[in-house]
């Protein structure tokens, strides 16, 4: 019975000390956070973040911690800005450092890497826009798409005047 207590102890001061360890590593990778309301180790300031009149709660955050808040909800850091010029400089000044694409897993699995929905943007995102908004700009339209479309219309209405009662079976073709 002494050996199963004693061997209970060290389980739980083990777990305890590599949970700390983890801890204590995962935070020193991380750039310093801007200040905020201090978080709970696990739900972290879920339960402070407001779901009505937002605007008000990150007033006092600003007046208390400055113009820049982080919050933590649970593994979600978020960054409130309370500021007009600090939003205009990190969103469209600085964008294409803080904008991108969420990496998915099943993607890259799939093979379904080399779709524009699904690419990064960088150089090969660029060059399938490029081919995208050469094909699909109003002269490129007007060109190759619109006569197509005029012909279909034609046939369309000629088989209506044939047999109108058909209606729905020619919409679907």
């Amino acid at each position: 019975m002494g050996d199963l207590l004693l061997s209970l102890v060290y389980l739980s001061l083990t777990i305890t000390l590599i949970f700390l360890l983890i801890h204590l590593s995962s935070s020193s990778l991380h750039p310093p956070y801007p200040p905020g309301p201090k978080p709970s180790l696990i739900s972290g300031n879920a339960r402070e973040l407001p779901t009505v009149l937002p605007w008000l709660k990150y007033g006092e955050w600003a007046k208390e911690y400055g113009d820049i808040v982080h919050v933590r909800a649970y593994n979600q850091h978020i960054v409130i800005l309370n500021n007009a010029k600090d939003a205009v400089t990190l969103f469209e000044k600085r964008s294409r450092i803080y904008s991108d694409r969420p990496k998915m897993a099943v993607v890259d699995l799939t093979g379904w890497n080399f779709n524009a929905a699904f690419l990064g943007y960088g150089d090969e995102w660029r060059r399938h826009r490029r081919l995208f908004q050469q094909g699909l700009n109003k002269n490129e339209i007007a060109t190759m798409h619109e006569p197509v479309q005029i012909v279909k219309v034609h046939e369309l209405l000629h088989r209506l005047l044939i047999s109108p009662e058909d209606f729905v079976a020619h919409i679907r073709k």
